[in-house]
């Protein structure tokens, strides 16, 4: 019967119900006063609690700190909305113009900046407020943004944890954890189910993307986006040994550098070679160039490149383009 009663102990240890642990050691040790399970058991009980009760009280004090830091924050905007309201009424600011697509953008970017790791802090609410109050960004677009890019952000945590196999039946507190750490509520879950399963399912179907570079930094930065991204990436810095690997792999889709200082090959020529490869003939092509020579892209585009990315570009435009690609080449595929 201790050993049972030590069980029970145990399962209401792991809930932090020392209360009713406490119970069941006690009837141990009534059973047999000097087991030195039971007794080394009531210790531990006491141990964790005290550890428990010392968690709380610097949670709820990191909560307070959290809660004057917040105040502070929002008296700090509303001082700058202010002074901005003064400005109008001096005659400093004329008209209020609306925002602009680019400034939205701006704004919708370092949303997406400051809400990547979860809720937002008191000193980047204060960042993003002063942000707001320069370009002109409404409550009403603040909003609606903030809500794309909570959902956004969260979303893409809980396939990272996903993929990871971090949250299961058996793990089911990591994503209240999730939840938690992006303020998301259980119905704001549940309306973004459909799209978390629809899009693992998608990652869980990467295409290979073939990168090539003379510049081991760009490779680096676009493996790590296309790897964050889900694709398979190979990659090489090498032209000549691009092709030679390309007549052993069938990627789905190449990234090629235009320039390669040094060498006799550049990005038309390769493009040139892994057309005459029957198997890559339809592969999509895309030309990485740090010109904007409209006259070098319209040769690129004569001669069937698929597309451009002009250096420097944003993540999400290389994912829009590369997503872009692939999509129309599967559905080529498809029809073939």
């Amino acid at each position: 019967m201790v050993g049972e009663h030590l069980k029970k102990a145990d399962h209401y240890l792991s809930e932090n119900n020392f209360d009713a642990a406490d119970r069941e050691v006690k009837r141990a040790i009534e059973e047999e006063p000097r087991n030195i399970y039971a007794l080394a058991y009531k210790e531990k009980i006491r141990e964790s609690r005290r550890r428990f009760e010392e968690k709380q009280k610097h949670e709820e004090e990191e909560r307070h700190q959290q809660e004057v830091a917040l105040h502070e924050a929002k008296s700090q905007l509303a001082e700058i909305a202010k002074q901005q309201v003064q400005r109008v009424d001096v005659g400093e600011v004329h008209q209020r113009k609306s925002a602009s697509v680019v400034e939205i953008r701006q704004y919708r970017d370092k949303l997406y900046e400051a809400w990547r790791d979860g809720v937002l802090t008191p000193l980047e609410v204060v960042q993003l407020g002063k942000l707001r109050l320069e370009l002109n960004i409404t409550d009403e677009e603040h909003h609606q943004l903030e809500n794309e890019v909570k959902h956004e952000s969260y979303v893409e945590a809980l396939q990272h944890a996903l993929v990871e196999g971090r949250i299961s039946a058996q793990k089911s507190e990591v994503l209240a954890d999730l939840r938690k750490q992006f303020g998301i509520s259980v119905e704001e879950h549940l309306a973004l189910e459909s799209r978390i399963l629809s899009e693992l399912h998608a990652r869980t179907e990467s295409a290979t993307i073939f990168v090539i570079d003379d510049e081991p930094a760009i490779v680096k930065l676009l493996q790590e986006i296309l790897s964050d991204a889900n694709f398979k990436v190979l990659s090489t810095t090498s032209p000549k040994e691009a092709l030679q690997q390309l007549d052993a792999v069938v990627p789905d889709l190449i990234l090629c550098d235009l320039k390669f200082p040094g060498t006799e090959l550049s990005g038309f020529s390769i493009f040139d070679r892994v057309r005459k490869i029957p198997e890559l003939t339809a592969v999509p092509f895309i030309l990485l160039t740090g010109s904007k020579d409209e006259q070098t892209m319209r040769m690129g585009l004569q001669l069937g490149v698929d597309d451009y990315l002009t250096k420097p570009f944003s993540k999400e435009t290389l994912l829009a383009v590369v997503k872009g690609k692939l999509k129309r080449f599967k559905a080529l595929r498809k029809s073939m």
